[in-house]
Order: structure tokens, then C-alpha cells, then sequence
């Protein structure tokens, strides 16, 4: 039996723009990164929390995405590939900055330092528990639910097989669902 492959408008929309951008047409290019940015953006800001440093990230990936697109081989993988660009940007970035982290920066990024909501939406309740998660199970559970990014695409991303991306993903929902639980 073939395996249907559903894709959304969205996606069909960017792979279209990513062909007409390797045609050459830059109105097609602008309207691709403008359609990008706010994502890279988001994910460079969740990988190093700095507001300076994701502008001038998502500049440099922005660059790389326009110079490298007529390299992509094919149009359905250019989700995966604007995340590495950014991705790799970022941890660029990390490793050279890594001896200037300030203690309010992650202050910043302690769930403990999070105040007690009281909501009870079941949305705000998942967006509570996923602040007490370790950074690299918040990032796949955002990477696969909230980004819809395959199991392959997330292996692209984080330069590992996709059987440890599966157990990775595996295991941040069993933490995600202990906390759900432990804090009803």
C-alpha cells in the first residue's frame, strides 16, 4: 500500500517559492524569508535567549538561506534546512559567547524562577509543565508539535539518527506527562 504523503498549503506554498526562487525571481526570495523569519527567529531566540543575538542570527541565516538556495536539491526539505542554517548559527554564536553568560540570563531560564499561575486552561497548564522539562526535550516537543517538523527533518536539524530522535521524543513526553501529572 503507497504511503500518502499530506501536506499543507503552507508547505506547498514555500516549496513553490523555493522553486521560483531558484529560478531566480527575488520578489519570490524576499517573500520566502519574510514567510521564515519570525520562525528562525523564535528558534534562534529558544536556543541562546539573547533579543541581540537572534537579530543578528536570523540576519546571518537569512544571507545563508539566499545564497545557498539554488543549492537545495529539494524544495520539501527547506523547513529542515532554514532550521539547521539557524540552528548551527546559534550554536555558533553559544560557543563563542559561552565564558560572557550572566547569571540573570539563566536565572532567566530556571523554571523555578517561574511565579505560580493558578490558571487552569489545559493549554497553559502544558506551557507550565513544559517549562520544568531539561531544554533539549522542550525543543524536540516544539520541533515536532508546534513546528510539525518530521522525525528526519528533527534528525537533520540535530545531527542525529532518526531512531534517537524517536527515543529523544519518546522520553520528553513521558517527562511531559509525569509533570502534568505530579502537578494537576
Amino acid at each position: 500500500m503507497a504511503k500518502t504523503m499530506q501536506r499543507k498549503a503552507d508547505q506547498i506554498t514555500d516549496e513553490w517559492l523555493v522553486l521560483r526562487s531558484q529560478e531566480g525571481s527575488v520578489g519570490a526570495l524576499n517573500l520566502l524569508l519574510r514567510r521564515w523569519q519570525p520562525r528562525l527567529a523564535s528558534r534562534a531566540y529558544r536556543l541562546t535567549v539573547d533579543a541581540d543575538a537572534t537579530s543578528d542570527i536570523v540576519q546571518e541565516a537569512l544571507i545563508a538561506i539566499a545564497n545557498g538556495i539554488r543549492k537545495l536539491d529539494d524544495p520539501v526539505k527547506f523547513r529542515s534546512w532554514s532550521f539547521t542554517i539557524v540552528s548551527n548559527k546559534s550554536r555558533d554564536w553559544i560557543r563563542r559567547r559561552t565564558k560572557e553568560r550572566t547569571l540573570p540570563a539563566l536565572c532567566a531560564t530556571n523554571p523555578a524562577s517561574i511565579p505560580e499561575t493558578g490558571r487552569d486552561h489545559p493549554r497553559d497548564r502544558i506551557r507550565d509543565a513544559l517549562s520544568f522539562l531539561e531544554e533539549v526535550d522542550r525543543e524536540l516537543l516544539r520541533l515536532h508539535y508546534y513546528e510539525g517538523l518530521t522525525l528526519i527533518e528533527i534528525g537533520a536539524i540535530e545531527n542525529i539518527p532518526e531512531g534517537t530522535v524517536k527515543s529523544r521524543l519518546f522520553t520528553a513526553r513521558q517527562h511531559l506527562r509525569h509533570q502534568l501529572n505530579s502537578n494537576p
